[in-house]
């Protein structure tokens, strides 16, 4: 096969999501790429935490 297939899990918390890039080899699970993406904060329409 001259591609491999990612697998990708993806956490979501409230102020981040975090998302990994694996694949499966003959010796067992290979992190390919790791992604955190930090989250706007919810405002209420006066700019205030909701």
């Amino acid at each position: 096969m001259a591609f491999k297939t990612w697998q990708i899990g993806l956490h979501i918390q409230q102020h981040e999501a975090l998302a990994i890039a694996v694949i499966r080899g003959a010796s067992g699970w290979s992190l390919q790429r790791w992604w955190r993406l930090p989250l706007m904060e919810r405002l209420d329409g006066r700019g205030y935490d909701s």
